[in-house]
């Protein structure tokens, strides 16, 4: 019996919550609408990542590896760099966006090694005007990916420049 009284505390009390967070959850919709989440026909988003979240003119885009569409990884670091981008790349033209749209870009590589390799792939597919980025090094990646990015864009009507710091 003391355990039904507890369980029946703990839903009311949950139930409770749930409607006194209602309202912070719906303040927190970003102006110009609701949250839209980008899918891409061509593959599925894996177990640790999604395709890409618009919020209003800002899309989020998480863990994009280099997985092929039949969830197997390729044998060179190099092209696991490349299928990373290209499905950075597919996200943001699903958001009706390109990589000129991207504000930041944050990799994560599981060797310090690996680096002088990404950063080959990277400059030759990035473009002209390069995001902010950050290069991680971590101990591990799931299911043996040596690469996943993390990436911000803001579509075309935000005006973007560049900041250069006195004295650079």
């Amino acid at each position: 019996n003391a355990m039904k009284a507890i369980k029946s505390r703990t839903v009311r009390m949950l139930l409770a919550l749930g409607l006194l967070c209602a309202p912070l959850v719906a303040a927190a919709q970003p102006a110009g609408g609701a949250f839209k989440v980008i899918k891409l026909d061509s593959r599925k988003a894996g177990a640790v990542s999604s395709e890409g979240l618009l919020a209003g003119k800002t899309l989020y885009l998480a863990a994009q590896d280099g997985r092929s569409a039949d969830g197997s990884l390729p044998s060179s670091f190099a092209q696991e760099v490349k299928q990373s981008l290209d499905h950075v790349r597919e996200v943001l033209k699903a958001a009706n966006m390109d990589m000129g749209n991207l504000a930041w870009i944050q990799v994560y590589v599981t060797k310090p090694e690996d680096i002088a390799v990404l950063n080959d792939v990277y400059w030759k597919m990035i473009g002209a005007n390069p995001p902010a980025r950050t290069v991680l090094v971590v101990a591990n990646l799931p299911a043996g990916q040596k690469v996943q990015i993390n990436a911000i864009a803001v579509d075309n009507s935000a005006k973007r420049s560049v900041i250069t710091p006195q004295g650079t």
